[in-house]
């Protein structure tokens, strides 16, 4: 039952300090695939990513993007964020 509404996963709409501003790209990878809803949405572009098992889903950190609400079973997902900010690399 959960969802998440339109968002972009480095800045606020008002411009206030965002705690992770150096997320230039998003990551997510589908771990699963037996739930309905859950889809991954762009409302900017009116599009919809349907999750299949396996499937990764690459973007810019400031593309809006929302998850639709999963209507039954368990969706499994594996997020990931990339930078290009020294300060922030794992080596």
């Amino acid at each position: 039952g959960m969802e998440m509404p339109p968002h972009v996963d480095n800045a606020h709409p008002d411009g206030a300090t965002h705690p992770t501003p150096w997320r230039k790209y998003a990551v997510v990878v589908y771990l699963n695939d037996a739930f309905c809803g859950g889809e991954l949405s762009f409302p900017a572009r009116r599009a919809y990513v349907v999750p299949a098992t396996g499937l990764m889903v690459a973007f810019r950190g400031s593309e809006p993007h929302g998850v639709t609400r999963v209507r039954s079973g368990r969706r499994y997902t594996m997020p990931s964020w990339l930078t290009d900010d020294p300060a922030r690399m794992h080596r």
